[in-house]
């Protein structure tokens, strides 16, 4: 439900942010808006993350690991990348190149999830990371020699009047949030599956108001994040600028990805 940032030793919360709504290719302007808005860097460039051939380790029952390894699938067909999924029983038996780490499991207390982080990298987070509202899931960014993020969710949500499958809702967007590297920000429009409309009474009242699959917009800032034509630039950086001159070809391959990724989609998006 939230994306956590962790940078070198040291670990603090991401900032919430939020972006203007924006007309014409709704989805590639509001994806670069939230960079723009996102951004800690006084240039606004964008890091080149990911190869596309990043491990990721799953630590779950089967059920879960077989939906992570689906969904990663399905995302490696429609962005052309090969993501190597591995399932394991605790995290030391990762591979040392290890960049994703997935845990799932049922209602996890505070102290677990900063075991399971600690057994990663080798010093306790802050417990007030963990402390923080409802741990349905999270996301955070690892310190370390190469970058590593640490995915959590609730694998035991029960199915709800307005979404059949919350577990799948939060697996997605916690995914996003750790691909991405971006956090959540405030959003009264159903956008993004990284926009939070918090003006809810109850959690059974979440999904009424926020996205329970990815959309397009979604799709955009995966193709910024591991798409081609990110992947296949020699720069460790690229400015929003040089990205919105590559509009007609993230525009195909966010046309393409959006067919591979279909089940995952919420037609409620705008």
């Amino acid at each position: 439900m939230r994306k956590i940032a962790a940078i070198f030793a040291t670990w603090f919360l991401a900032s919430t942010t939020a972006f203007a709504d924006v007309h014409g290719d709704q989805g590639f302007s509001r994806a670069l808006d939230i960079h723009r808005e996102y951004s800690k860097r006084p240039d606004l460039r964008i890091i080149r993350t990911w190869s596309g051939d990043e491990k990721f380790c799953v630590a779950a029952q089967k059920e879960s690991f077989v939906a992570v390894q689906e969904f990663l699938a399905t995302l490696n067909a429609a962005y052309d990348t090969n993501f190597d999924v591995i399932k394991v029983r605790e995290f030391a038996e990762c591979p040392e190149v290890t960049s994703f780490f997935v845990f799932v499991e049922s209602a996890v207390t505070p102290v677990q999830l900063a075991s399971v982080v600690e057994a990663i990298h080798g010093s306790p987070p802050p417990l007030r990371l963990f402390q923080e509202g409802l741990l349905l899931g999270l996301s955070l960014s690892i310190p370390g020699k190469h970058p590593r993020e640490f995915v959590y969710f609730d694998a035991s949500i029960s199915p709800l009047d307005n979404n059949a499958s919350p577990s799948t809702s939060i697996m997605l967007e916690e995914l996003l949030h750790s691909i991405t590297r971006l956090g959540d920000f405030p959003s009264r429009e159903v956008h993004s599956l990284l926009g939070e409309n918090t003006h809810v009474r109850d959690y059974g009242g979440w999904f009424n108001v926020n996205p329970v699959g990815l959309c397009e917009t979604d799709l955009f800032l995966l193709g910024i994040a591991i798409g081609p034509i990110i992947r296949n630039t020699n720069a460790r950086t690229v400015s929003i600028d040089w990205v919105s001159q590559q509009k007609a070809a993230i525009k195909k391959t966010v046309a393409e990805a959006k067919r591979e990724l279909s089940e995952y989609l919420d037609p409620r998006c705008t």
